[in-house]
């Protein structure tokens, strides 16, 4: 068990990486901190407990398994490109954990961005996954650039997302349909997109989003959640809204 303060945070997070040599530890963050970068936990069967401090303009990327994350605030005023612009990042590591975690993402101008990217592939599957008990509060007038969504998670089989509630404000884009259909690739601002996550259980959560700006494009569109190549999945008990105040009537 290590006590994680300003004065020795970087004795562990050494030039932004939690290294293997600290696997099967448990970290408790013990004071508010800011400008700790990306931090890429590669240590396995770790927990970071971060005592409900706040951690601003800090990032996460989780590469082993085993890996919780609980119990702090996140302040984002920056774009994490190094990150695939997320404020955590699951890369391809199994049994995550995210658990009573707030953020707080007002994504820089016109910048893709991600509260929570869960970034499997077809042959790297992110397995069990678990988001759970998390507020995230999500603002981007993102016009052209990329893409903008509060979550993101993609070939993540079995992952559970419950009790969550999301608050996210978001900007009116053109689906870029393929043929006759969409795929999460054609979506540019979403609450929530989901794909090739077969065995989902999203239950109990709270999505609220509404528009914040309508750019000029050509069939100005916005979706809340957007679940696409995800079989046996169990969406249930979910409170929904969406709104645009931005468009004139008619």
């Amino acid at each position: 068990v290590i006590n994680i303060s300003n004065d020795n945070v970087y004795d562990y997070f050494e030039r932004g990486y939690l290294k293997e040599k600290h696997s099967g530890s448990t970290f408790f963050i013990t004071e508010d901190m800011e400008d700790l970068g990306i931090v890429n936990i590669k240590a396995s069967n770790v927990i970071i407990n971060g005592c409900n401090h706040t951690l601003k303009n800090t990032a996460f990327c989780i590469w082993a398994n085993n890996v919780t994350l609980n119990n702090f605030t996140l302040v984002e005023t920056t774009s994490f490109e190094d990150n695939d612009y997320a404020a955590i990042n699951v890369w391809q590591a199994n049994n995550a954990k995210i658990c009573n975690v707030n953020i707080d993402y007002n994504a820089s101008r016109d910048s893709e961005a991600y509260a929570i990217y869960s970034e499997g592939t077809r042959n790297y599957q992110i397995n069990n996954l678990a988001i759970v008990n998390c507020t995230i509060n999500f603002r981007s007038d993102n016009r052209g650039n990329g893409r903008a969504f509060a979550v993101r998670m993609e070939y993540s089989p079995n992952a559970l997302f419950s009790n969550n509630t999301i608050n996210a404000e978001l900007p009116l884009r053109t689906v870029a349909f393929q043929s006759t259909t969409a795929v999460l690739e054609s979506e540019f601002a979403l609450a929530v997109g989901i794909s090739n996550c077969n065995n989902m259980t999203f239950t109990n959560n709270t999505i609220n989003t509404k528009v914040n700006v309508r750019p000029e494009c050509a069939y100005p569109t916005l979706d809340s959640v957007f679940i696409c190549d995800s079989h046996n999945c169990n969406f249930t008990n979910n409170k929904i809204t969406l709104r645009d105040d931005i468009t004139y009537k008619d």
